[in-house]
């Protein structure tokens, strides 16, 4: 029959036991594509599951269950069949002798106190004519036998198991390994289509039925199809068919599929896209999708257009043997993503490992290895960067386990990884190095590879004497401490530093980068204790202490000294200090103070033997006297200069 039947989703009761209802809608566009047609009845058995409701975002309508499990036909043995079946079913009352209480036949007439299961059975037959009632024995599911040949049961030998029959467990165990499906799919279509599963005094019209097969929505189920093993066997049948002819149906897989929500097509459709054939199937053998009030309603009942099939389906497997979606080791799915994985790893040559001290795990390969855990990702470690890593403890050590895989600028070929707490990253011509923390964070700052400093040539070193820490560039350095900060160091200033004995001399460490004006082309950098500042032009020079706060007062550059052309320099016998500058000098001691020297007084002073001569050390600056008049006192007399230039000396 070429119709479906809907899931009609409803609990069983302690009432008269009634065939199922089915109900009759017919969906054309199915009409042409299906061999027969399942039952799609979603009862609610005799023990719910005490699950919350789904939220539907979490619900993969396109992928229930991996091929890989729903194929597995070796999950579990006739033995161990037999023992969930015995786990999951209730004590059984094979003889009828439970007693039927508080109910009413019929024709309204209460059933007598003390009535057992038996002799309600016995007066529905006989008086009412409900055929599908009978006699002892009543046999539970754990215990059903039947021949497959003959189809006799328990029911026909009075309980009784002959020669011939097997056990339910052995019939689901038998047709998974002939059909290829596994036994926990058949287990669970049981669950998910019939009766049978949490009854305890189970008729036999129940296994009549019991996945569905051959009952149409519009007419009664094909009494061809009856009997327990018929049933498992047609639909593991029709399992096989559906996977060996995936696309002579409806619903095809991997593609989008218009899927109804209800036999009621004013539900509507929701797209599907059917990830693989094994969800595929369940949706050709139960051609519904749940809907959003479905899901959260689970494991009840939603709205109008609401069907439960294949929502139970879902649910009653994760209930009963997990997630349905195969739990393949990370690290062979990190190899199994990997568009070349045998290119770059190669094979594997060891198991997969995890360190005890730490959960990482790893599995080494012909070129490499593939390591991680399920908090950090897993990921690839290959070539020079895993031997830098090798150098640092793996993740033991500084940098902890890899956060990426290896990865290739193809614009410049660098090469880097990153890793819980920092990088390494080169060049097979520079070298690889690590990089990591405030430093990385200003070779960040600097534009990386790209900026002025380019790769690294070493790792971030620790001077164990005081702490500067510092790593080679291409083009210079990063260096400070934490209390200092870090600072490129570069060109031709840092050439001055290092001549100065870097951070163990006058200047001190690095305060601020390299700096340039671009007004001017003046470049500096500041230091602890001063400053380095020049151009190509000038030259670079140290700028400090007393010294340079004169050359501040000046206007720096930009007054009437402009830009130092020495370092400070001493002459220990007079105490005297001086920085020549490009239009005159500072001069002084500390006694005396520090001050501007240039042009005419300069001269007059230098003609009198500078501070050796008659007028000694310069105790003020340059006055400038709005006449045009300008002077400068001296220990021991005052220099005055006129507009024209002439100069005189008036002595204290």
């Amino acid at each position: 029959m070429n119709t479906f039947k809907f899931d009609n989703f409803k609990a069983k009761t302690n009432t008269e036991k009634t065939p199922k209802s089915h109900k009759t809608m017919r969906i054309g566009l199915f009409l042409a594509a299906i061999a027969f047609c399942a039952v799609l009845y979603g009862l609610a058995l005799s023990r719910i599951p005490e699950t919350e409701a789904i939220e539907p975002s979490s619900f993969d309508a396109g992928y229930l269950i991996d091929d890989s499990i729903f194929y597995d036909s070796n999950t579990m043995t006739a033995v161990e069949i037999q023992k969930f079946l015995d786990d999951k079913s209730p004590a059984c009352d094979m003889w009828g002798t439970g007693l039927i209480t508080g109910r009413t036949y019929p024709d309204g007439s209460k059933v007598t106190t003390g009535t057992t299961r038996a002799a309600y059975s016995k007066v529905m037959r006989e008086k009412y004519g409900k055929t599908q009632y009978h006699d002892p024995p009543y046999v539970c599911i754990n215990k059903y036998y039947e021949n497959p040949e003959t189809h006799q049961t328990l029911y026909e030998t009075q309980g009784v198991a002959t020669a011939g029959m097997k056990s339910a467990a052995q019939i689901i165990y038998d047709v998974a390994q002939e059909y290829s499906i596994n036994p926990q799919v058949l287990l669970v279509m049981i669950k998910k289509e019939s009766l049978v599963w949490g009854d305890n005094w189970p008729l036999k019209y129940e296994y009549n039925t019991v996945m569905g097969y051959g009952c149409p929505d519009n007419a009664p189920c094909n009494e061809a199809y009856y009997g327990f093993y018929n049933q498992v066997q047609k639909a593991a049948w029709q399992f096989k068919y559906y996977r060996e002819h995936p696309t002579s149906y409806h619903y095809k897989p991997n593609q989008n599929n218009n899927v109804y929500y209800h036999p009621n097509m004013a539900c509507g459709t929701k797209q599907v896209y059917l990830e693989n054939i094994a969800t595929t199937s369940l949706y050709i053998y139960t051609p519904y999708t749940p809907n959003d009030a479905a899901l959260r309603a689970y494991p009840g009942t939603g709205d109008g257009c609401s069907s439960y099939g294949n929502r139970n389906f879902y649910m009653f497997f994760k209930e009963w043997f997990g997630d349905t979606y195969e739990k393949i080791n990370p690290i062979t799915q990190k190899y199994n993503s990997l568009k070349n994985a045998k290119d770059i790893l190669g094979e594997p040559v060891s198991e997969i490992k995890t360190t005890v001290e730490n959960g990482a795990s790893y599995q080494q390969y012909q070129n490499g290895y593939i390591v991680g855990t399920d908090k950090t990702g897993y990921y690839v470690s290959i070539g020079e960067i895993r031997e830098r890593w090798e150098s640092t403890g793996f993740e033991f050590g500084a940098l902890g386990l890899p956060l990426s895989d290896v990865i290739v600028n193809p614009d410049n070929g660098t090469t880097y990884q990153q890793y819980q707490n920092g990088y390494i990253v080169g060049t097979d011509k520079t070298g690889y190095y690590v990089s990591i923390g405030e430093i990385r964070e200003r070779w960040e700052s600097t534009g990386f590879e790209f900026g002025a400093l380019g790769l690294p040539l070493s790792d971030v070193i620790v001077n164990p004497d005081n702490g500067t820490t510092y790593q080679q560039y291409q083009n210079g350095y990063i260096v400070g401490t934490d209390k200092t900060g870090y600072y490129v160091s570069i060109g031709e200033i840092r050439e001055r530093w290092e001549s100065t004995g870097f951070e163990f001399g006058a200047l001190g460490l690095p305060l601020s980068d390299v700096i340039v004006n671009p007004d001017n082309g003046t470049t500096y950098q500041q230091y602890q204790n001063g400053y380095i500042v020049g151009t190509d032009k000038t030259g670079y020079y140290v700028s400090i202490g007393e010294i340079r706060e004169r050359w501040e007062s000046t206007g720096f550059e930009f007054g009437a000294l402009g830009l130092p052309l020495s370092d400070i320099s001493s002459n220990v016998s007079t105490g005297i200090s001086w920085q020549v500058y490009e239009y005159g000098l500072i001069v002084g001691s500390e006694s005396t103070g520090f001050y501007e020297s240039r042009g005419k007084i300069r001269e007059m002073w230098q003609s009198l033997g500078f501070e050796s001569g008659i007028l000694g050390f310069p105790i003020s600056s340059i006055v400038e006297e709005p006449d045009g008049l300008y002077y400068q006192k001296y220990q021991r007399g005052v220099v005055y200069c006129n507009i024209s230039d002439k100069c005189w000396i008036e002595w204290r």
